[in-house]
């Protein structure tokens, strides 16, 4: 078994509870809602941040980027950029706002392919 299998595992087993919300957040995904927003919030130290990288290890094979709220906007658009350069969206990493907004795009015109953004601590 691979480390990044093993350390999934482990939080896997410490992550209790918060079933029916996974579930919600994983329909929301697949499409099932009528809404493209989906807006998880509560005060610090609830969990939310667990929940979101419970969520994210959830999802198969459907693209899913994220971000720290609290970085500055040019951090979020590498940390972006980077991101679509992984999946093979880039042909190169460009951090420049348009052609990430572009790429966000192209991807979500895509034949039937949905993607997840996830911003963590946002209100910071």
């Amino acid at each position: 078994m691979r480390l990044d299998e093993q350390l999934k595992d482990v939080e896997s087993a410490c992550f209790v509870g918060r079933t029916e919300e996974l579930r919600i957040m994983l329909s929301h995904a697949a499409g099932d809602w009528n809404w493209q927003w989906l807006h998880i919030h509560g005060q610090g130290g609830i969990g939310k941040s667990a929940l979101l990288r419970r969520f994210r290890s959830e999802l198969e094979g459907m693209p899913c980027f994220s971000l720290d709220g609290g970085r500055n906007k040019e951090d979020a658009l590498e940390k972006l950029a980077v991101q679509l350069g992984e999946i093979g969206t880039f042909d190169h990493f460009d951090s420049d706002p348009d052609v990430i907004v572009e790429r966000l795009n192209q991807l979500s015109r895509g034949s039937g392919c949905n993607f997840v953004l996830l911003i963590d601590a946002f209100e910071e």
